[in-house]
C-alpha cells in the first residue's frame, strides 16, 4: 500500500523545471497595451447597472380602514370564536368609535417604524368622496413619489370580479362600491398597495386588466391631458389572498393577520413559531411583546432578531428573484423593501393556514426556503432566554451565532471555488455583517476574496448593495481596515469607474491620499507599497476626466505626495505613481505648472530608464500629460503678471523639450514595443500641438535633404535655420515608422501621413507622390538607430516661443547663450543625433544607409493613399491592405526568404492584418474639426485599470496544479522535453543568408517560443504559440543592434540565449558583444569587442552566464567575464585554430562547473581547453582530412559527440576522445540520394538525435 502512495505521489510531483522563470510571457506581450475590451466596446456596458438611477421614496401613505366594528358584512360567515384583533387591538374591548381610533393610530405607527418622515392621512370608515377627495390631495402632494394605500376591508363585503371594493355613504347605512379603474386615476402612479381583504386576487386580477386599458387608450390618444404618463404597471400590489380565499379565522390569530406580517413581522413570527413549537409552551404572547430592547439597537434581543430577520429575508429574495426585480423591489425605496421583506413571513404563516398572498410583480414560492430553519433556531435560543431577561435586567443576553456561522460558510464556499461563476447564497448576510463592528473585519476579508474572483463577482457584490456600506467605511478611523478596505476599492474602480461623485462627497477620497502620505499609521498594512498601488489607482479613477476631483486632489497636494514615491523599490507603486500623475495633470494646467515648478517632470525623465517597461510606459504616459497648450494671456493684466506669465510659459517649454529629447534618447533604444509605441504617442502630441513647426520643418526636410536648390519637390523657400528640437521629432517618427514591431510602425506612419498631408493636399509638391516617396527614403537614411540622423536638439525657438531649453544650457539661469550641454550632447550623439546643420552633406564616405528605413518609404502607404483620401486622413482609416499598393507588411524589407514570404501570407489569411487596424484604430481620434487627428491616444491607463481586474490573490490558472491550464502546460513540457531542438543556421563565405532562425526552448515555462532574427535588419522577433498556424502571434520583436550589416562582409549574427537570467547575447561583424535583459527587456550590457575580425561563435556557461566565449574568423576565441568592466572583460585569449572558428561551447564537467571548452575551427581541427589550465588545449581532434574545409560543427550538451560537416558532401560522427563513429553520405531510405554541401548541423539537446541542412 505504501508503494503505491510512493508512486503516486512520484507520478504527481512537478517536475522541476516548471518551476523556472518564465520569460516574454507577461501581459504587455499579449496585446502591446490593447485593452481587451478595445475589441469589445460593449462588453462592461453593463457595469454601471447596480446604481439606482431612479431612487423613489414613499412621501404619503393613506390608510384606509373599513372596519364596521359591531356589524358583520353580509357575505362573511365567521366562526365562533374566530380571530378578531386589529393592530393588536381587540375592537370589542372599546367603544366602536374609540376602538377605531385606536387601530388607526396603531396602523399608521407600525407603518411609521418602516417610514418615519412620510405624511399619513388615516381614512376611517370613508365615504367615496372622502376617499376621492384624500388620494387626490396625496397625489398633489406627492408629485412623482410613491404613494401607499393601505386597504383594510374587514367590514365590508368581499371584492368583486369586476374590480371593485367597498366603502359607505355618509350616513353609514349602505356599502357603496369604489372601482379600482377609479382609485387608479386618483392616485396614479407610481403606488403600491396593499389589500388585506377576503378575495384580495380580484383586485391584482382587475388591477391588471384596468392597466392594459390605460396603457391602450394612452397609446391612441397621448397627448389628452398634457402631463407625462406612468403606466400603472409600475405600480406595486400585495394581496392578502387569492380570488377564491377566505382570511383565516383561527382565535389564535389576529383578524389583520396580513397586516401583522407586513407592519410587525418580528411579534408575529414568534407567537407564530411559539404557537407549534411545544417545547416553549411557558412563552407567553405578553412575553413576546416585552422582548427587550429596540428594533435599530443591534446589541439588544429585540434588535438582534431584527437583524436575523432582516438578513435572512433579505437572502431568500436575493437567492429566488431576478436580479432586475431584486433591485427594484428591495433596493429603490426603504418601503417597499421592508413590505417585501415582510411579504415573504406572510407567505410562510398564511400559507401554514391554507392562504395564499399574492404580489405584483409576482415573486416565487420562498416558504419553504432553507434559511427558515435559521430564523427557527435564532428565534429558539432567543426565546430560551427571554423567561430570564424579563426576571432580571441585569441578566446578560447570549448573542447569536448565527453571522458567525454565515461567515464561515462563506469562507467555505470560498474555499472550495465558484462553479460556473455562481453566486454564493450568503452574500446579502455579509452585506449585513458588515453593520457589526465584531465581525466587520472578517466579513471585509471574505468580500475582499470574493471580488478577487473577477468582475462577475464585483457586479454580484455591487448589485446586492456593498457600495454605501463601504463608502461610509470611509470614514472611520480604523488601521485594521485600511489594506481591505483600499483592495476592494480597487476592485469596485476597476469594474465601475461612475463613483467619482461619491468620493468627492465627504472627501472620501483623502481616505487614500492619507496612506500615500502617512507613514505613522500604516505600519500595520502588510505589502504596504502594493496597497499604495492600489490607492494611487484608485485615485487615478478618481481624477480620470473629472476635474472636481483633479483639484481635490491637487489642493490635498496629491502630486508632493506622489514624488515621494518615485524612487519606490515596489515597480507596480513606480507604474501607478506615473499614471496617477498624469491623470491629476491631464488637461489641468495649473496642476502640470505645479509639476514643472516642482520639478516632477524630471523624475519622470530619471524613470525612462527603469528596470520595468511597464514603468518606462507609464513614465512616457505621464510625460504626454505634461504636453499642453499654454493658457491664453488676458491682456487686461498687470504688465508684470503677464511677464511672469510668459516668463513661466518659456520654463514649461524648456521642461518639455527636456521631457521628449530624453524620451527619444531612451525610447528608440527600448527592446519592448510598450515602450516604443507610447513614445510615438507623445511624439504625436508634440506635433499635434506645434503643427505649423512640424510643417515647417517637414519643408525644411523635403527641400534640403539630398536635394538640389534647382529641384522642383517644393517651390516655397523657407528659413535657413533649422529647428532642431522639432527637426529630432520628426526623424524620431521616421525611425519609428520602420519599427520591427506591426503596430509601433503603423502608428508611427500614421503620424507622419498626416504631417505629410498638407503638402499633398495643398498643392505644394510638384512632382507625383511616387517621386516623394523617393525622396523620402533618403531622409532616414544612415546606419542603426543612428540612422535618423537627427540633427541637433539644441533647438533655436522652444516649443511655444524662442526659449531655449534648459538642459542644453551651461548654467542653470533659463536666459544664457543657447548650448547644449555635455551629458546631454553626448546622449544625442549616441544616437546619431548631431550638431550639423541640415544643409551639411558633408557625411563620411563610410556611413551606410540602412535599408530597414529605406525601404518602408519606397512604397509609403500613408502617402500614396492622401491622393485619393480627403485632407487629414489616413491610409488607416480606410485602406483596403490588399490595395494599398504597400511592398511590404507592417514595414519589414521586400528582401527576404520564402518562409517570412509564406508566414505572412498565412497571417494574410487569417485577418492578421485586420486585427492590426483594430488596435492601432483604438489609439486614434478624431480633432475638433471632425476630421482624424495627428495626435494619437493612449491606452496606458485603460490597459493598466485591467490588471486590477485579474485575481490578485491567487496563483495565475497556469501555474495552479490540477488547472486546466496547468496540465496543459505540464503536458507541454513533456512534449518540450521530446521533441524540442536549438537549431543554428550559419552562413558560410559562399552562402550569404539574409535571415537567420533561431528556435529557442524556454523549457522553465513548458512552452517553445520561436526568435526569427534578420541578420541583414539586426531586428530579433519573438513568437509565441509557434506550432499553431491559427494562434501563432508575435510577442516581442526590436532592433537588437545598431549597425546595418547587410553592407559587411559577412552579415551573419551570433545570437546566444540563457535561461537562467533571460538573458539574450547578440554579436557578429560588431565592435559589441551586446547583452539584453529580456525580463527587463533593456539593453543592460555592451562588451567591446577586443577583435576587429567578425565574431563567427558564441557561447555562455550554463549556470550563471558570467563567462562567455566568443570565436572570431580569424580563429582566436576571447574567454570573457561580465563581471569586470568591460574594457578589461577579456580574462584569457587562445589562439591555436588557424582559421575561423565554427563553434564552440562551455561544457558541464559533471560537477555542475562549467570549465571544458570545446571549439571547432573551418581547418578541421576540434580543441578541448580546461579554462582555469592555461590558454594551451589539452587535446586536438583531426575531425576532417587535410585539404576538406569543415563547414559546419555541432556539440551535443549532454552526450559525448561531436558531429561534422563539410565541403565534400558528408558528415562525420566522433566522440570526445576522438574516436571516429560513422560517416553520413547518403538521405535515409533505400533510394536515399547523396547529400549535398552541409551548411549547418544540430544536435537534439536531449536526444542522440542529429540534424543537418
Amino acid at each position: 500500500m505504501d508503494e503505491q502512495v510512493a508512486a503516486a505521489v512520484a507520478a504527481a510531483a512537478v517536475p522541476a523545471e516548471l518551476g523556472m522563470y518564465s520569460f516574454l510571457v507577461d501581459r504587455r506581450h499579449d496585446s502591446c497595451g490593447v485593452p481587451k475590451y478595445a475589441q469589445d466596446a460593449d462588453a462592461d456596458a453593463d457595469s454601471g447597472d447596480w446604481r439606482m438611477r431612479e431612487r423613489l421614496k414613499t412621501v404619503s401613505v393613506a390608510l384606509v380602514l373599513c372596519l364596521n366594528i359591531g356589524i358583520d358584512p353580509p357575505d362573511v360567515l365567521k366562526t365562533i370564536p374566530c380571530a378578531k384583533t386589529e393592530c393588536w387591538v381587540d375592537p370589542l374591548s372599546l367603544p366602536p368609535q374609540k376602538a377605531l381610533e385606536t387601530i388607526g393610530k396603531n396602523l399608521q405607527q407600525q407603518y411609521e417604524v418602516w417610514q418615519p418622515r412620510a405624511r399619513y392621512k388615516s381614512l376611517l370608515d370613508p365615504s367615496v368622496e372622502e376617499t376621492k377627495k384624500a388620494c387626490l390631495s396625496l397625489r398633489k402632494n406627492a408629485k412623482d413619489e410613491r404613494i401607499l394605500f393601505h386597504y383594510n376591508g374587514h367590514g365590508v363585503p368581499k371584492p368583486t370580479k369586476g374590480g371593485e371594493i367597498w366603502v359607505f355613504n355618509r350616513s353609514y347605512t349602505q356599502y357603496l362600491p369604489c372601482s379600482i379603474y377609479d382609485l387608479q386615476t386618483w392616485l396614479g402612479s407610481p403606488c403600491i398597495y396593499v389589500f388585506d381583504c377576503s378575495n384580495a386576487g380580484n383586485i391584482l386580477n382587475a388591477f391588471d386588466r384596468f392597466s392594459i386599458q390605460r396603457d391602450e387608450e394612452h397609446a391612441t390618444n397621448p397627448d389628452r391631458d398634457n402631463i407625462p404618463y406612468i403606466s400603472m404597471k409600475e405600480c406595486i400590489l400585495l394581496a392578502a389572498c387569492n380570488a377564491t380565499d377566505t382570511l383565516p379565522m383561527n382565535p389564535d390569530l389576529p383578524a389583520d393577520l396580513f397586516t401583522c406580517c407586513l407592519t410587525t413581522p418580528i411579534e408575529i413570527a414568534l407567537r407564530w413559531f411559539v404557537s407549534h413549537s411545544p417545547l416553549l409552551d411557558g412563552i407567553t404572547a405578553d412575553m413576546i411583546m416585552k422582548i427587550p430592547g429596540q428594533l435599530n439597537d443591534r446589541r439588544t434581543a429585540l434588535g438582534e432578531l431584527n437583524w436575523i430577520f432582516t438578513a435572512i429575508t433579505d437572502t431568500i429574495a436575493w437567492n429566488m428573484l431576478p436580479h432586475d426585480v431584486f433591485k427594484k423591489l428591495f433596493r429603490q425605496d426603504l418601503m417597499v423593501a421592508a413590505l417585501f421583506r415582510n411579504f415573504l413571513l406572510a407567505e410562510r404563516i398564511m400559507r401554514y393556514y391554507h392562504c395564499s398572498p399574492l404580489s405584483h410583480p409576482p415573486l416565487p414560492s420562498t416558504h419553504q426556503h432553507p434559511l427558515w430553519s435559521s430564523w427557527d433556531l435564532a428565534a429558539e435560543l432567543c426565546l430560551h432566554q427571554l423567561p430570564e431577561l424579563l426576571k432580571s435586567p441585569a441578566a446578560e443576553y447570549q448573542h447569536s451565532a448565527f453571522f458567525s456561522d454565515q461567515l464561515t460558510a462563506f469562507e467555505v464556499w470560498l474555499s472550495k471555488g465558484p462553479i460556473a461563476q455562481s453566486h454564493p447564497e450568503q452574500l446579502p448576510i455579509v452585506l449585513q455583517v458588515l453593520l457589526s463592528q465584531v465581525h466587520r473585519l472578517r466579513a471585509l476579508m471574505l468580500l475582499s476574496r470574493f471580488l478577487d474572483l473577477g468582475p462577475w463577482s464585483v457586479k454580484l457584490a455591487l448589485s446586492v448593495g456593498i457600495f454605501p456600506y463601504v463608502l461610509k467605511l470611509l470614514q472611520s478611523p480604523a488601521a485594521e481596515l485600511k489594506p481591505v478596505l483600499v483592495f476592494i476599492w480597487a476592485k469596485i474602480l476597476a469594474l465601475d469607474s461612475s463613483c467619482q461623485n461619491d468620493l468627492l462627497k465627504d472627501n472620501g477620497f483623502t481616505y487614500f491620499i492619507n496612506i500615500l502620505t502617512n507613514n505613522n499609521n500604516t505600519s500595520m498594512i502588510p505589502n504596504i507599497a502594493e496597497h499604495r498601488a492600489m490607492c494611487c489607482f484608485i485615485l487615478c479613477v478618481f481624477c480620470h476626466h473629472f476635474r472636481f476631483g483633479q483639484e481635490a486632489c491637487v489642493k490635498n497636494e496629491l502630486l508632493h505626495t506622489l514624488a515621494i514615491h518615485f524612487e519606490d523599490e515596489d515597480s507596480l507603486l513606480r507604474q501607478w505613481v506615473c499614471i496617477s500623475l498624469a491623470k491629476t495633470v491631464e488637461g489641468f494646467p495649473a496642476a502640470r505648472d505645479i509639476c514643472f515648478k516642482d520639478g516632477l517632470h524630471k523624475q519622470l525623465v530619471m524613470l525612462l530608464g527603469d528596470d520595468s517597461a511597464e514603468v518606462r510606459s507609464a513614465a512616457l504616459f505621464a510625460i504626454g500629460a505634461l504636453i499642453q497648450p499654454e493658457q491664453a494671456v488676458n491682456t487686461q493684466q498687470p504688465p508684470a503678471v503677464i511677464a511672469q506669465i510668459q516668463q513661466r510659459a518659456k520654463l514649461n517649454a524648456s521642461a518639455v523639450e527636456l521631457c521628449v529629447c530624453r524620451a527619444i534618447i531612451h525610447g528608440l533604444i527600448d527592446a519592448s514595443p510598450l515602450v516604443r509605441k507610447e513614445l510615438v504617442i507623445v511624439l504625436s502630441k508634440v506635433v499635434a500641438l506645434q503643427e505649423d513647426r512640424m510643417a515647417r520643418t517637414a519643408a525644411a526636410v523635403l527641400r534640403n535633404e539630398n536635394f538640389t536648390k534647382e529641384d522642383p519637390i517644393l517651390y516655397e523657400d523657407g528659413a535657413e535655420e533649422v529647428d532642431g528640437f522639432m527637426m529630432s521629432v520628426y526623424k524620431a517618427l521616421l525611425g519609428l515608422s520602420a519599427d520591427p514591431y506591426p503596430l509601433v510602425a503603423l502608428l508611427a506612419r500614421h503620424v507622419v501621413d498626416l504631417i505629410h498631408a498638407p503638402f499633398v493636399t495643398a498643392g505644394k509638391v510638384n512632382a507625383p507622390v511616387s517621386v516623394l516617396n523617393k525622396r523620402l527614403s533618403s531622409v532616414a537614411a544612415a546606419p542603426g538607430i543612428g540612422s535618423l540622423g537627427l540633427n541637433g536638439v539644441g533647438p533655436t525657438s522652444g516649443m511655444y516661443g524662442q526659449q531655449q531649453p534648459s538642459y542644453l544650457q551651461p548654467t542653470p539661469s533659463p536666459y544664457s547663450k543657447p548650448r547644449k550641454s555635455n551629458s546631454v550632447q553626448s546622449d544625442l550623439s549616441s544616437l546619431g543625433i548631431g550638431s550639423a546643420s541640415i544643409r551639411s552633406r558633408d557625411a563620411s564616405p563610410s556611413v551606410k544607409r540602412h535599408s530597414s528605413f529605406v525601404n518602408p518609404f519606397k512604397s509609403f502607404q500613408g502617402l500614396a493613399s492622401l491622393v485619393s483620401f480627403p485632407a487629414g486622413g489616413s491610409a488607416l482609416a480606410g485602406q483596403d491592405p490588399k490595395n494599398s499598393g504597400q511592398g511590404e507588411r507592417y514595414g519589414t524589407p521586400t528582401n527576404r526568404n520564402s518562409k517570412m514570404v509564406g508566414m505572412e501570407e498565412e497571417d494574410s489569411k487569417r485577418g492578421r492584418k485586420t486585427d492590426l487596424l483594430k488596435s492601432a484604430r483604438y489609439h486614434m481620434q478624431l480633432g475638433p474639426d471632425g476630421k482624424e487627428s495627428i495626435c494619437l491616444k493612449s491606452t496606458v491607463y485603460e490597459w493598466n485599470v485591467e490588471y486590477f481586474r485579474e485575481p490578485q490573490m491567487k496563483l495565475p490558472d497556469i501555474e495552479a496544479p490540477g488547472s486546466t491550464q496547468y496540465n496543459e502546460k505540464l503536458w507541454r513540457f513533456e512534449q518540450t522535453k521530446k521533441f524540442a531542438s536549438s537549431s543554428l543556421a550559419r552562413s558560410t563565405e559562399s552562402t550569404k543568408l539574409k535571415h537567420l532562425v533561431l528556435d529557442l526552448a524556454v523549457v522553465g515555462t513548458g512552452q517553445l517560443i520561436n526568435s526569427l532574427l534578420e541578420t541583414d535588419e539586426g531586428m530579433v522577433r519573438v513568437y509565441k504559440n509557434y506550432a499553431s498556424q491559427e494562434n501563432c502571434e508575435l510577442a516581442t520583436s526590436w532592433r537588437a543592434v545598431n549597425e546595418d550589416l547587410s553592407q559587411h562582409s559577412r552579415s551573419e549574427l551570433i545570437v546566444e540565449w540563457h535561461q537562467k537570467s533571460g538573458s539574450l547575447l547578440v554579436a557578429g561583424d560588431l565592435r559589441l558583444i551586446r547583452v539584453w535583459d529580456m525580463e527587463k527587456e533593456l539593453c543592460v550590457q555592451d562588451i567591446a569587442n577586443k577583435n576587429q575580425q567578425a565574431i563567427t561563435a558564441l557561447a555562455s556557461d550554463k549556470e550563471d552566464g558570467r563567462l562567455l566565449v566568443a570565436g572570431y574568423a580569424d580563429g582566436l576565441l576571447n574567454l570573457y567575464d561580465r563581471r569586470v568592466p568591460t574594457n578589461e572583460s577579456v580574462v584569457m585569449s587562445f589562439r591555436e585554430h588557424p582559421s575561423r572558428v565554427l563553434n564552440c561551447k562551455l561544457q558541464n564537467d559533471g560537477t555542475g562547473s562549467y570549465h571544458t571548452l570545446v571549439s571547432g575551427s573551418s581547418a578541421g581541427d576540434v580543441r578541448f581547453w580546461d579554462i582555469r589550465s592555461g590558454q594551451k588545449a589539452q587535446r586536438t581532434i583531426s575531425a576532417v582530412p587535410t585539404g576538406v574545409e569543415m563547414t559546419a560543427l555541432a556539440i551535443h550538451d549532454d552526450t559525448p559527440l561531436i558531429a561534422c560537416g563539410t565541403n565534400t558532401e558528408y558528415i562525420r560522427i566522433f566522440n570526445v576522445n576522438g574516436m571516429h563513429l560513422n560517416t553520413i553520405r547518403f538521405n535515409d531510405g533505400l533510394l536515399g540520394s547523396r547529400i549535398g554541401h552541409v551548411g549547418c548541423v544540430a544536435f537534439h539537446p536531449y536526444k542522440d538525435l542529429l540534424a543537418a541542412g
